[in-house]
């Protein structure tokens, strides 16, 4: 496959699984808050009351357990999906995007302060290509990488880190970024919880619309040259072995 026409299926690959993973949570939430009482949500409520004894301590132990599950490879949009299940669609929202930069900033300060020596002899002529798509507009490759995720979001978190882009402009875009599938997520999850159409009807309209902002920006810079290489591979921690 030539670099063009991998640079092209890059978007529709990023999509596709996005797709796959949006469906297949809502077919899960649907079913399970249709199933019997002893099996629905409901019957979490036992396991649920100690936390609900902790007031605001309960969902920023959610952000800081989600966070640290994120920093090691879990989706974003299965923690969004489980905020909004349990908190909510809009107070969901508030606690995936935070879990989502805790992982980040872990991801992003372990590489930049501890790894960095290491992850730079690994990671060779890669990085220098990511290093210098980033560095070029640190928050808008950030914003634009959020938006259409393009390989895999540890390993961009580490490569950040590694790199010479500065934690804010990282953080920042990446917030942003984050935000529309944050909100779908948290809207699926809040409306297969309720089983109510509106919500999911909604998630569904703004997956498209950030899907399509993200193509738009993708091809705006050219479909990342030299960052798509390094981005083929996107398998939790194929890039770091050796």
């Amino acid at each position: 496959m030539s670099g063009r026409t991998a640079r092209a299926a890059l978007p529709w690959r990023a999509f596709s699984r996005s797709v796959v993973l949006l469906v297949g949570l809502a077919v899960l939430g649907l079913a399970w808050a249709k199933m019997p009482h002893h099996l629905s949500p409901a019957a979490l409520a036992p396991l649920m009351a100690p936390l609900s004894g902790l007031g605001w301590a309960a969902p920023l132990l959610f952000v800081v357990l989600a966070g640290l599950a994120m920093a090691v490879g879990l989706p974003r949009q299965a923690a969004a999906f489980a905020a909004g299940y349990f908190y909510g669609p809009w107070f969901g929202t508030l606690l995936g995007l935070a879990a989502s930069l805790v992982s980040a900033a872990m991801d992003f300060g372990w590489a930049r302060f501890l790894g960095r020596a290491a992850i730079r002899r690994r990671l060779s002529g890669r990085l220098e290509r990511i290093d210098k798509f980033l560095a070029a507009n640190p928050f808008g490759a950030s914003l634009m990488l959020r938006l259409l995720p393009v390989g895999n979001n540890v390993l961009l978190n580490i490569a950040a880190g590694v790199s010479g882009v500065t934690a804010g402009w990282f953080l920042l875009g990446s917030a942003i970024g984050y935000l529309p599938q944050t909100i779908v997520f948290a809207l699926l999850g809040g409306g297969a919880r309720l089983g109510r159409g509106l919500e999911l009807a909604l998630a569904a309209a703004l997956f498209l619309a950030s899907a399509l902002v993200g193509m738009a920006l993708y091809r705006r810079a050219g479909g990342l040259r030299g960052f798509s290489a390094a981005s083929a591979d996107d398998r939790p921690g194929a890039s770091l072995r050796g």
